[in-house]
């Protein structure tokens, strides 16, 4: 009965995470005929929350981490993870030169204006994520691009109510 009720507390906390910072988004998900890897690809379509942009204004890099998860959804456990995947990625801003920098895998790119840097993040991904072919059918595909809140100064971590911008998006696909 008590695992029963922390598993409805649980889908109910992600139903609300999801609906505050989900979106229906374009996501393709295409097999690969040796069965191993899926791979995907989606659109971000973020729109800059204004607290965050005055923090990286002040000069504060910002860790992101990708999660990709996919789960099967279970009725009376916790929900089962297929298979996951974590990509680091990082913004920074340098006042005295006035750039923008993005750090992915280990490309560097540099952008004029923080809106140049949010239509390059928004632009089409692609993934590859290895997993079995029996095991992709009737699961769910979420996708969090979230900020790592410990690598925030502590006074940002110190919140005692998690601010809506710590999620960045959330995108989720029934496969």
């Amino acid at each position: 009965m008590m695992a029963f009720f922390f598993n409805f507390l649980l889908k109910i906390s992600f139903l609300i995470t999801l609906c505050a910072s989900s979106a229906i988004a374009q996501i393709i998900v295409n097999n690969n005929d040796d069965g191993k890897q899926i791979q995907i690809e989606y659109e971000l379509n973020y729109q800059m929350h204004e607290e965050f942009e005055k923090i990286i204004d002040k000069g504060i890099s910002i860790n992101i981490l990708e999660e990709i998860k996919i789960i099967k959804e279970r009725d009376y456990f916790f929900d089962k993870e297929i298979a996951s995947q974590k990509n680091y990625k990082r913004i920074e801003y340098h006042p005295l030169i006035k750039k923008y920098y993005f750090y992915e895998r280990s490309e560097k790119k540099s952008y004029l204006s923080l809106t140049e840097l949010i239509v390059d993040i928004n632009k089409k991904r692609e993934l590859q994520l290895k997993v079995d072919k029996k095991d992709i059918n009737n699961n769910l595909l979420i996708i969090n691009w979230k900020i790592e809140q410990n690598s925030l100064p502590k006074s940002l971590q110190l919140n005692l109510k998690k601010p809506d911008w710590f999620v960045l998006k959330t995108l989720t696909y029934s496969l």
